[in-house]
């Protein structure tokens, strides 16, 4: 071993221990509305810091020890993106369970059908998931979606260590701007969704068009390109069927290519567009026909977007909105960085032009429509893999610059900043993404007393639901009601309306309590209220409740079978 990396091998091993020793221990009921880093041990910080100062210090060696940096991305990725998958009882985030629900439907039905959801219009990955299910006997994705960020986090390495090849010889530079994507993918869409998947397939694409069919492309025969063509035309057929907005990234990242002349496929934009297009006319129409005025409503309404997106979001608890700031904080601290950086390299910018082409391609697809008030977070996730490769250029005016122990000083010290920023923004929302295994339990047995085609009502629609018989059950939330008339008494006498029509259970958890007041969709305690005067109201019945959750029928279909306390 060289004296060199002994100290950045020791402080590998020595953040790993502190992470692995402190994570398990995280209390989850003690966080408060800043999420998770609210209850996130000091040992665990220290641990995150030390593999940050560690992996600077191995940079500065000559020649990189890559088999070193990339042990210290992969234990990056764990440490990072596992925390909640080491310390929550189940799988984060109501949109999981939601296309659990979607691949039990395709395992019991065998094919999908367009006319449930707009999610059965663009089914690629419920069906891979399928399969993956019943091949390896599991009962359900959830056995393996509990792991999917790292998983997904994982893949996304190699291409994106290709994408940042093209742009350049420095092999520090390039694991840096690994390095910083790690520290700042904060948009949380990792989970097991087709955006996840198909946003690999999205660096793959840029990856190969980038090195084997860019101005300066590596060595390779004819037979070699067409079957690297062909990859990316693979890559594109299956993102089309699996995402909504992925191909429309692909199109404007390889048309930005070809319009500044570093693309020698000139046609692949014209393929592409015609992959989409052909889906989007042949296999959308069920979604398309109900949807169809909206969507083109939308197309052009940039205010209206940045409404949706930003405007909406400054709302919630004072511990809220400090996450949000912290999320719109470390996004314009990305761009910054990534500015400085390509200004300080202006006198390469013919070989820069590319990162620079990929990495504002992604803007016109605000044009499109707000996308549920998430556009700007996805345009930022499309445009990350080129920041940062222009925010690690910051720290390295050449291929063969030496950068001082300031400067290596200076970088760790960004780094643990964009740590801290990480750990508010993506997990700010842990208090209302985390399920305990009593609201695991509750739903559970809404499932048992509810037969199908019942109504089911929750308050909120932040809850571990929809992972089973998806198409056999209507849902209804409190929250769409009081949107309608922000009234506790007409909330109340509307849902015993909906609900008396039939068999109808109406479901109350902590979770649900804790979106409401953390995002600021009611005013506080309001869902806690609505709960009283539900269990107060003749009209209802409580037929399960535990410590976090509690579910009511109406009254006098079923009597009070549950006392309070129990479980089940």
């Amino acid at each position: 071993m060289r004296r060199d990396t002994r100290l950045p091998l020791g402080l590998l091993a020595a953040g790993l221990a502190m992470w692995a020793g402190a994570v398990p221990g995280i209390d989850l009921a003690a966080m408060d509305d800043t999420g998770l880093v609210s209850a996130l041990p000091l040992l665990a910080v220290a641990g995150l810091v030390a593999l940050n100062v560690g992996f600077c210090l191995a940079l500065r060696r000559s020649p990189v020890p890559s088999r070193l940096l990339a042990a210290y991305a992969v234990a990056l990725v764990v440490m990072l993106y596992g925390i909640t998958s080491v310390v929550g009882e189940a799988p984060r985030g109501s949109v999981v369970w939601r296309h659990a629900g979607i691949i039990d439907n395709l395992v019991r039905t065998g094919q999908p059908d367009p006319t449930i959801d707009a999610y059965f219009n663009w089914p690629g990955l419920f069906m891979f998931g399928a399969s993956v299910s019943e091949l390896a006997g599991f009962a359900s994705p959830m056995a393996f979606a509990r792991w999917a960020p790292v998983y997904f986090n994982l893949l996304y390495l190699a291409p994106l260590a290709m994408i940042l090849r093209s742009a350049t010889d420095d092999a520090r530079l390039v694991w840096l701007g690994v390095w910083l994507f790690c520290l700042t993918n904060w948009i949380n869409q990792d989970y097991f969704a087709p955006q996840s998947a198909t946003y690999f397939l999205f660096l793959v694409v840029v990856a190969v068009v980038l090195r084997w069919f860019g101005p300066e492309p590596a060595p390779a025969g004819a037979r070699q390109r067409g079957v690297l063509m062909g990859v990316v035309l693979i890559v594109v057929a299956a993102s089309v069927p699996t995402h909504q907005l992925t191909p429309f990234a692909m199109l404007a990242a390889v048309t930005a290519l070809v319009a500044i002349r570093r693309c020698r496929a000139t046609g692949l934009p014209v393929v592409i567009a015609v992959l989409i297009a052909s889906w989007l006319g042949f296999m959308t129409l069920a979604y398309l026909r109900g949807h169809l005025p909206e969507l083109v409503g939308r197309i052009g309404d940039v205010g209206g977007t940045a409404s949706a997106n930003v405007g909406d979001r400054l709302q919630g608890s004072p511990g809220h909105l400090l996450v949000v700031r912290t999320r719109l904080l470390l996004t314009g601290g990305v761009g910054a960085l990534a500015l400085l950086g390509a200004l300080r390299h202006l006198d390469r910018r013919q070989r820069l032009w590319p990162m620079a082409a990929l990495a504002v391609a992604p803007l016109p697809l605000l044009l499109l429509q707000p996308y549920g008030g998430e556009m700007i977070m996805r345009v930022y996730l499309f445009s990350l893999p080129f920041l940062v490769f222009f925010a690690a250029a910051v720290f390295y005016s050449g291929p063969r610059s030496v950068i001082s122990w300031r400067g290596t000083a200076a970088m760790a010290s960004v780094c643990t900043l964009l740590l801290g920023g990480f750990l508010v923004s993506r997990y700010g929302n842990e208090r209302m993404d985390q399920y305990t295994a009593a609201e695991l339990a509750a739903v559970d047995r809404l499932y048992q007393l509810a037969p199908a085609g019942s109504l089911l009502v929750a308050g909120a629609g932040n809850l571990p639901w929809k992972y089973r018989d998806y198409e056999r059950y209507d849902y209804l939330t409190l929250t769409s009601l009081w949107e309608k008339d922000p009234r506790l008494e007409d909330v109340v006498h509307r849902a015993a309306g909906a609900m008396a029509a039939g068999s109808s259970y109406l479901i109350f958890t902590r979770s649900q309590q804790a979106y409401t007041d953390l995002l600021g969709v009611m005013p506080t305690g309001t869902l806690r209220r609505i709960e009283d005067a539900v269990a107060a109201s003749p009209q209802f019945a409580l037929v399960h409740r535990s410590a976090d959750a509690s579910i009511f029928a109406t009254a006098p279909a079923l009597p009070m079978v549950v006392a309070a306390g129990a479980g089940s």
